[in-house]
C-alpha cells in the first residue's frame, strides 16, 4: 500500500473521484467547489492555498485561497512562509508534507511557525514544485482537528498533484498562455522581467536608468501585445514569454543587472 497505508478504502474511492473531478474544473468557481469537496471529507478550521510559479526573478504568487485564517497571517505565509518553502522543496524533492508544532523546527524551516502570534499552536503544510506546466502549490491547514494528523497527512499528500492539476486549469481558464513567439523588444524584456519582480515604474526607471515615463510606455506596450487587462493580468501571463525570450536576447547590450 506504500503512501495509502494510513487511508481507509472509503478514502481511496475518494481519491479516485477528485481525480477525475479536477480535470473537469475550468474556472475559479468550480475550483472553489473542488477545494469544498476536500473540506467536506477534511473539515480543517484553517486553511491556506497559494500557488506559485518560477521563473528567472525567483518564485511569483498566482493565486491565494484563505478560509480561517486572518489577514495578517495571510501577509505571513506569503512574505515568510512562501521563501521558506522554496527552500524546503528543493532539499526534499517535488512534494513534501509535514506536521508542525509550536517550538518544533518543521524541516529546519520557518513554515508555519510565525502562526502562534495567531493562536495557532500546531499545523500542517504541505508542497508541491512546480513541473511542465502545472503550478506549485503551498497548502497550510491549523486547528483542534489537525491534531490527530496521520490520516490527514497521507490524505493530503496524495491529494495535492491533483489539485495541482485543478488549480492550474482554473488559471488557463482565467488568463489564456500567450503566443510565446511574440516579439518583445530587449527593453521590453527588461520592464517585463521587473515588473515580475515586483518593482514599481519608478524603481524600474532608475534601474535601466531611463524616464519613468518610457516605463509607463514599455509597459503600455506589454498590455497591448500580451492582451492583458492590467499589471497583475501582465504578471500572470508572463513565464511563458520570459521562457522563451530568455536565450534570444541574452546578448542585447542593454541588459541591466539580473533582478
Amino acid at each position: 500500500m506504500g503512501k495509502y497505508c494510513d487511508l481507509s478504502r472509503e478514502d481511496l474511492i475518494r481519491l479516485q473521484e477528485m481525480s477525475v473531478d479536477a480535470l473537469q474544473v475550468t474556472s475559479q468557481s468550480e475550483l472553489d467547489a473542488y477545494i469544498q469537496s476536500f473540506s467536506d471529507v477534511f473539515p480543517v478550521e484553517q486553511l491556506a492555498i497559494v500557488s506559485f510559479c518560477y521563473h528567472d526573478v525567483g518564485w511569483r504568487l498566482l493565486a491565494l485561497h484563505n478560509r480561517g485564517f486572518p489577514p495578517e497571517r495571510e501577509r505571513d505565509f506569503l512574505k515568510n512562509d512562501g521563501l521558506s518553502a522554496c527552500d524546503v522543496l528543493s532539499e526534499n524533492g517535488d512534494i513534501v508534507v509535514r506536521h508542525w508544532r509550536l517550538g518544533e523546527e518543521a524541516d529546519g524551516s520557518s513554515v508555519g511557525l510565525d502562526a502562534a502570534r495567531y493562536g495557532v499552536e500546531s499545523g500542517l503544510y504541505g508542497l508541491i514544485k512546480p513541473r511542465h506546466d502545472l503550478v506549485g502549490v503551498m497548502c497550510s491547514l491549523a486547528g483542534p482537528s489537525v491534531a490527530d494528523h496521520t490520516r490527514l497527512s497521507a490524505f493530503l499528500k496524495a491529494w495535492l498533484p491533483h489539485f495541482q492539476i485543478a488549480q492550474t486549469r482554473a488559471l488557463v481558464g482565467r488568463h489564456p498562455p500567450p503566443h510565446t513567439d511574440i516579439e518583445l523588444t530587449p527593453r521590453e524584456y527588461d520592464v517585463l522581467r521587473w515588473l515580475c519582480s515586483g518593482k514599481t515604474n519608478w524603481e524600474i526607471s532608475r534601474i535601466l536608468d531611463i524616464s519613468e515615463s518610457t516605463v509607463k510606455f514599455h509597459v503600455a506596450n506589454l498590455t497591448q501585445k500580451l492582451g492583458a487587462s492590467n499589471r497583475t493580468h501582465i504578471v500572470a501571463m508572463a513565464g511563458p514569454v520570459l521562457a522563451s525570450h530568455r536565450y534570444r536576447l541574452a546578448g542585447d547590450s542593454c541588459r541591466a543587472e539580473e533582478p
